[in-house]
């Protein structure tokens, strides 16, 4: 017979009341009122009931909270792969102007840096390397790799590769039609 906790808690209250009741035997010569001891066996009773109640509101809480934390993995789940994917690109576009050797210095580079601080510095590592424009970064280590990356980036703009997509960006966005009236006139 598999007995359940009430059960247990009831059997270890009755075996403690009987050594309390024992004792309270011994030491006093007149016996307990029986009205004391339904008073005792009462107050226990509702202690019980207040500590199952407690523990209810518990089990029913624990599990609400389980399922929230098991929505909020998934969520986290989800925006690790869409970062995974922005940093994917972000490389991808990157490593257009970059030479082989570059390409493999920033992925050193980036293996130093969580996440989050990676899309920061990809950020400006792409915006130096289409619009020229330094960025300041917060931590001293990652503006320093900034500097390295733009004096790459800087000597890997000499290549033909580079040089050809900054000319098709420029066609692109008009700035040789510019050039060229202005040269005209």
């Amino acid at each position: 017979m598999v007995k359940t906790k009430k059960q247990q808690l009831a059997e270890e209250l009755e075996t403690e009341m009987t050594a309390v009741v024992a004792l309270g035997i011994k030491k006093c010569e007149e016996p307990v009122p029986g009205d004391v001891l339904e008073n005792e066996l009462d107050r226990y009773r509702a202690r019980l009931k207040e500590t199952t109640d407690v523990l209810n509101k518990t089990r029913t809480e624990l599990t609400r909270n389980s399922r929230c934390l098991e929505r909020l993995d998934n969520e986290c789940l989800r925006a690790k792969r869409v970062a995974d994917k922005a940093v994917g690109i972000i490389k991808k576009q990157l490593f257009r102007w970059l030479s082989k050797r570059s390409q493999h210095k920033v992925e050193h580079m980036l293996h130093f840096y969580h996440q989050e601080d990676q899309l920061e510095l990809l950020d400006a590592m792409m915006t130096y390397a289409v619009t020229g424009k330094t960025a300041k970064l917060e931590r001293p280590v990652a503006q320093w790799h900034f500097r390295l990356f733009c004096e790459m980036l800087d000597d890997d703009r000499c290549t033909v590769p580079s040089h050809s997509l900054l000319v098709h960006l420029w066609k692109k966005v008009g700035l040789l039609k510019g050039l060229n009236t202005e040269n005209k006139q």
